[in-house]
């Protein structure tokens, strides 16, 4: 219970209080901002035995279900989740509590890849990908031979929607999965990424085609 998400609730930053006024129907959105806090999980991920791996994602796992489902219900706004292939850049990044949950899940997952690929391979299974966090997840997975084969690489990539291939949240898992796994592609897989990649993303509304 200590590690699951958490709804907060404080008075809204941008807003002043408000005396009260009988013309004016209050909304509960006027007097508290509601977020979702994810707690700390871990300082080092390398002191975790591997074979605790599979459990400890599973319940890390739901937690990030139960934070998403929290997340649709009462959040306005959502920030975009960091990528898992940062620029290797000397300027100090800060990661939100929800970017380190996200990021800690990601490095479990990575080490449980890495001692037991069949594991990995069913906890991957298991995610549902409608959740903003697994769907960005499943991209960064593909790039893993030992988690996902190439032939279904291929077919995720090309069945991906239009707005789902140029999604900018997962733009550089994308790349990276491309990249990675091209060669071991089936080659009409290889077609089709093609033609997404020269049909381009969608124009914007008031984008012409010369822009």
């Amino acid at each position: 219970a200590a590690v699951r998400p958490q709804v907060r609730a404080r008075r809204p930053w941008s807003r002043s209080p408000l005396a009260p006024n009988d013309d004016v129907e209050p909304s509960l959105s006027t007097m508290i901002d509601f977020d979702v806090h994810y707690p700390k999980l871990l300082d080092d991920t390398f002191d975790i035995p591997n074979a605790a791996l599979p459990d400890i994602l599973k319940v890390i796992r739901l937690n990030l279900e139960t934070g998403f489902a929290m997340e649709e219900d009462i959040s306005r706004h959502r920030r975009q989740l960091p990528t898992l292939y940062p620029e290797e850049k000397p300027a100090e990044r800060h990661y939100s509590d929800i970017d380190q949950y996200y990021i800690t899940f990601a490095r479990l997952f990575r080490q449980l890849a890495e001692s037991n690929a069949k594991a990995a391979r069913r906890e991957y299974k298991s995610w549902d990908v409608s959740n903003r966090f697994f769907s960005a997840l499943r991209i960064w997975a593909l790039a893993d031979a030992r988690v996902v084969p190439a032939h279904e690489v291929g077919s995720i990539i090309r069945t991906l929607s239009r707005d789902e291939f140029w999604n900018p949240h997962f733009s550089r898992e994308l790349l990276w999965a491309v990249r990675s796994r091209w060669p071991a592609i089936l080659r009409p897989d290889r077609l089709a990424i093609e033609q997404k990649i020269l049909r381009g993303r969608a124009r914007f509304r008031y984008e012409t085609m010369r822009d």
